[in-house]
């Protein structure tokens, strides 16, 4: 199996020769929420690069553009930095946002990038091997990587950035190999959700956590479970607010609180593959794919059970685009 998987797996069609599709967050993939060095106490930006656009069902645009939403305007900096690639990993580590991997029609990449607030720049280290939709999220000291769909498959490895250099964390048992699984920081831990695997043909329903050094899977029911159509979690959407995770998905929104998964009644953005982060006292979740095309509307989630979508301006339509809480 190969990254040209990741695009078949995403309900699209004709892209199996043009990798892109993925999570993240994740998805795709968010950060984590405040503990520690997690993420700023409330962060007050987020910050979006790149994701991947349709003209046509048998064709994808890959971008590079740099956004910032400050809750209340999209602004598009006029920045250089990483090459066009959707699903790419994000999270912020104290001031700075890493950048890494993510897919393009060159293939799989595993270059690192650093936003430090005004530009970006390539941190020339060896780190994961080349791989999209990789979950992400802050922890500590450090930003932890796991998974992806890498060349030859999903990937099962963990991987750790302390702000200088990658390593890779060897665990006695964690999830199985998985892309498009979502990730976020809670009560002191990674929570790891769903994804899917076996090119796409299995779709884990699975919790787990990491403690800094070592996954644990939770003994409970996923939301999968409770559903009988397992494609309605995937490529979905994560972020930590008010002390519960928070999954996007298809229109459903699901919180998990330490303990347990709960659908929640609330109505919520119909799309695979948008991207969400913890920005002003609200998630906000911006684009994806609603089925027929991508989509370029804002939402928020307030943590009280409701989501508002937004009448503003901002980057054009995508998904799988790499955000980041600042």
């Amino acid at each position: 199996m190969s990254l040209a998987v990741f695009a078949a797996c995403g309900g699209r069609t004709g892209l199996e020769s043009a990798p892109g599709q993925g999570s993240d967050g994740g998805t795709l993939a968010p950060d984590g929420g405040p503990s520690g060095q997690d993420a700023p106490s409330v962060a007050t930006t987020m910050l979006l690069f790149g994701g991947e656009t349709h003209p046509d069902p048998s064709s994808v645009t890959y971008l590079s553009d740099t956004w910032t939403w400050d809750g209340a305007t999209w602004t598009r900096l006029d920045v250089q930095g990483p090459a066009a690639r959707s699903a790419a990993a994000a999270a912020t580590l104290g001031t700075t946002t890493i950048l890494f991997g993510g897919v393009n029609a060159a293939g799989g990449l595993a270059d690192t990038w650093t936003w430090d607030g005004s530009g970006w720049t390539q941190v020339e280290v060896p780190g994961p091997s080349a791989r999209a939709g990789a979950a992400i999220a802050t922890l500590g000291g450090a930003v932890v990587v796991f998974g992806g769909a890498g060349d030859q498959g999903e990937l099962g490895d963990t991987w750790t950035w302390d702000g200088t250099s990658w390593t890779q964390r060897l665990a006695a048992s964690g999830p199985s190999p998985r892309a498009a699984a979502v990730a976020a920081t809670l009560q002191g831990n990674v929570v790891l959700y769903g994804g899917w695997n076996n090119g796409g043909l299995n779709f884990p329903d699975d919790t787990w956590t990491w403690d800094g050094s070592q996954w644990t899977q939770q003994q409970v029911a996923g939301p999968g479970e409770q559903l009988s159509d397992p494609t309605a979690l995937l490529d979905c959407a994560a972020g930590v607010l008010d002390a519960e995770l928070v999954l996007s998905c298809h229109g459903q929104t699901w919180t998990w609180d330490g303990t347990r998964w709960t659908q929640q009644p609330a109505a919520g953005p119909n799309v695979q593959g948008a991207s969400i982060s913890p920005t002003g006292g609200l998630l906000v979740q911006f684009g994806g794919f609603d089925g027929v095309e991508d989509t370029s509307a804002t939402w928020t989630w307030n943590g009280q059970g409701t989501w508002a979508m937004l009448s503003t301006p901002g980057p054009s339509a995508r998904n799988f685009a790499a955000a980041a809480a600042r």
